[in-house]
């Protein structure tokens, strides 16, 4: 992560610093702790589930990306939704 900008580089981004600021980049502290990321797949399952299947039961409309590709990939089917 850029932590100036907060942008996200996947894991098929080689090298620690952000071609576009220059910035070095930073692993999140609780990326590394098992723990936390338990806990936050808990809170996922919890509190945002529940919260989607509500949005879906008020006919909100969903879309659904493969975030693993390759950025440039995602961001087009991105545009492509949002038109």
């Amino acid at each position: 992560m850029d932590p100036i900008t907060k942008e996200i580089f996947g894991l098929d981004f080689h090298g620690d610093v952000n071609p576009a600021t220059g910035n070095t980049l930073v692993t999140r502290i609780d990326d590394q702790d098992v723990a936390k990321i338990h806990q936050r797949f808990a809170w996922y399952k919890t509190d945002i589930l529940p919260l989607l299947e509500s949005w879906k039961d008020d006919n909100f409309e969903f879309y659904t990306l493969d975030g693993a590709r390759h950025r440039e990939d995602v961001w087009h089917d991105i545009k492509k939704i949002i038109g």
